[in-house]
């Protein structure tokens, strides 16, 4: 096991589009990474030394083919299961066109200005991030982190949560970057200047002919993505891609203002939280900023992450927490052991009984360790009700979509295509979609086809149903359907072929069932003697880790259980128990593994709850820690420490992609 990071900062000094607190933000991660994190391997890029002088080592200077090099022939190369790895990247993004109105994004080097032999800027793409990534093997632990414009799509992974909403919105799709005006104009308008304020991108690039270190068809946006599922990945990013990312003088020290609110939330939090924790907290440090000092300012932290690896059960730089994915992708293995092979039905077919799968929803009862030690309960544990109750009842509820018929073709037809349909599913702030079915009217689904919601208010919540069109420039609605939670029966199958709304004759085919809120029992706390594989977040290196902050004034529910039990073994992370599947001796019965309905639940079923759970009892909510400020004169790096990756002959931007 070895931890490493790459740090990169660039002020682009006597350029356009020049910054002022980037190699700040690189100098100040590194410092904490090695000093509070005890990270053995690190190495820094930079352009600027701290006194403001030029960078003139030709290894640490940050162009393209450093940075690539670096990336893929130290961070990347020879990586184990367990091995620990941080890239941070602070500077400039942009986006690139690409023609046919498809846009990339990409991290801004030193020598951008430059142009290569095929008429090129140089540019760190996208696809070659994903690239570099998708080599890591399972079981590793990587954290990106990048305070630029443009850097949400750099983790090729579906899943991810939006701050600019609140409730945080939980996405489990995503599309490809649309092209945002990106102009000199538009950056000289986007300058804060009482707070020194800088946008961190450049004006959207043309791009040429070039490599694609992706073959066609492959990625996240298409439900293929490129970095192995085994690995716990997580990226921080500094904003959407229509916000623009500020480099800011804060408190007397310059510098990015997602990198501030990070550092001062870890601060806070004593440097040991989850991913959540650390998102929720620096969350509300940056609506703090944008409500006292910078109102003008629109950028939201933005947080994506492996779909196998939750925020909520992963300590951040805790090598422990390495094979977190790896252990999920093995409860899915035992778990789709035990389910039937359902496919299409029939009309004549009986409806199948539920087959009593691994819970994936709520743990009742979360708890916190105060400063002294002791478990305080934050909540009473659910009252089951039996059938249909007042408003403000939940309920688990559970979808499987099989078909559309006679559906409108929405496309211009000019090559003879017809509609790419596919179909998103929501009940409150929770989405979820099928994949994309191809020039097909009359679509069918067998796999990716089953989704689970909890709701919190069944007498008042629906299931919006939208069957829709996927484009290449703007997805658009076939049509819809919204059907009330308390016209279902309870405890009981329903399968429905319904007319779409605005959709002409077409129709959709699926089933879906209720469960009131008995339909999650608590787990069984697990034997004192029981050593899970996994060490609990609340006993990863300090005993105390506060509580989250609220948000909004909102409250936790009581009646709530928040942890997600993953199966790992011991107290989840907001309480209760989760049963050990991992272990050999785990009795994998229906009865020990929960209630879940499908053999393959849906694993963030419950995040808007474990992001929304605000308050979690205002009786311990510390008082907010007057953060220690950075310091304004980091130490200067060794430069001769830094040496170039023995590469193979040729360019080290190629190289790195051996």
């Amino acid at each position: 096991m070895v931890k490493k990071a790459l740090c990169v900062g660039l002020n682009y000094p006597h350029k356009n589009h020049q910054l002022y607190g980037c190699v700040n933000d690189c100098l100040d991660w590194n410092k904490l990474l090695t000093d509070t994190f005890q990270f053995e391997e690190t190495r820094v890029l930079i352009d600027q030394n701290p006194d403001g002088s030029l960078v003139n080592a030709p290894t640490q200077l940050p162009t393209r083919d450093n940075i690539l090099a670096q990336l893929g022939s130290w961070l990347v190369l020879g990586a184990q299961p367990g091995d620990v790895l941080v890239f941070v990247f602070a500077g400039h993004g942009c986006q690139v066109r690409t023609g046919y109105g498809q846009v990339d994004e990409a991290l801004v080097p030193e020598d951008y200005g430059q142009v290569d032999a095929q008429g090129n800027t140089p540019l760190v793409m996208d696809d070659e991030i994903h690239a570099l990534f998708s080599r890591l093997p399972a079981g590793c632990y990587l954290t990106v982190i990048l305070d630029c414009c443009h850097g949400s799509h750099m983790l090729d992974v579906p899943t991810s949560v939006d701050t600019s909403e609140t409730p945080f919105r939980m996405n489990q799709r995503i599309e490809r970057p649309r092209e945002v005006q990106r102009t000199d104009e538009g950056w000289q308008k986007a300058m804060i200047p009482h707070a020194q304020g800088r946008p961190r991108f450049i004006p959207t690039v043309n791009g040429g002919p070039r490599q694609k270190r992706l073959p066609e068809g492959a990625g996240a946006h298409v439900d293929r993505m490129t970095l192995d599922p085994g690995v716990t990945a997580f990226l921080f990013a500094a904003g959407r891609t229509p916000e623009t990312v500020n480099d800011a003088n804060i408190k007397a020290h310059q510098g990015g203002v997602m990198s501030f609110c990070l550092f001062q939330a870890l601060h806070e939090l004593q440097h040991v939280c989850t991913y959540e924790q650390w998102l929720e907290r620096a969350a509300a440090k940056l609506a703090d900023i944008r409500a006292k000092y910078m109102p003008m300012m629109d950028q939201t932290i933005q947080l994506s992450f492996c779909p196998n690896s939750a925020p909520s059960e992963v300590v951040v730089f805790d090598p422990r927490y390495a094979t977190v994915a790896q252990h999920r992708l093995s409860q899915q293995q035992l778990q789709q052991g035990m389910s039937p092979q359902d496919g299409l039905l029939s009309q004549q077919e009986p409806m199948p009984q539920p087959m009593r799968e691994a819970s994936t929803d709520f743990v009742p009862d979360p708890r916190y360790r105060d400063p002294q030690g002791s478990s305080q309960s934050m909540g009473a544990a659910p009252v089951y009700q039996a059938g249909p109750g007042p408003a403000g009842q939940v309920g688990i509820l559970y979808v499987e979509i099989f078909a559309c018929h006679n559906l409108i073709n929405t496309d211009t037809g000019i090559l003879g295509d017809v509609s790419d349909p596919y179909v998103k599913l929501r009940v409150g702030t929770v989405d979820y979609a099928t994949p994309v079915i191809n020039n097909n009217l009359n679509p069918r689904w067998t796999e990716n086809n089953r989704f689970s919601f909890k709701s919190k208010d069944v007498q008042h919540d629906s299931l919006e149903i939208e069957v829709v069109n996927s484009n290449m420039m703007r997805d658009d609605c076939i049509g819809r359907l919204s059907l009330p939670l308390a016209s279902l029966p309870p405890r009981q199958w329903s399968q429905k072929r319904t007319r779409l709304q605005d959709g002409g004759e077409g129709e959709i085919e699926f089933r879906i069932r209720l469960d009131p809120e008995q339909g999650s029992a608590p787990s069984q706390p697990a034997p004192a003697q029981q050593v899970s594989h996994m060490p609990s977040p609340s006993q990863a290196q300090r005993q105390y880790r506060p509580p989250s902050p609220a948000r909004g004034g909102a409250s936790a529910d009581p009646q709530l259980g928040l942890g997600l039990g993953l199966g790992f073994g011991g107290p989840s992370l907001l309480g209760g128990h989760a049963p050990d599947l991992m272990s050999p001796q785990a009795d994998l019965t229906p009865a020990n593994l929960g209630q879940n309905i499908f053999g393959q639940p849906n694993l963030f079923s419950s995040m808007p709850d474990l992001l929304g759970g605000a308050g979690l009892g205002a009786g311990l909510t510390p008082q907010p820690q007057q953060p220690q400020q950075p310091q304004q004169q980091p130490h200067q790096p060794q430069l001769q420490q830094l040496q170039q990756p023995q590469l193979q002959g040729g360019s080290p931007s190629l190289d790195a992609f051996a």
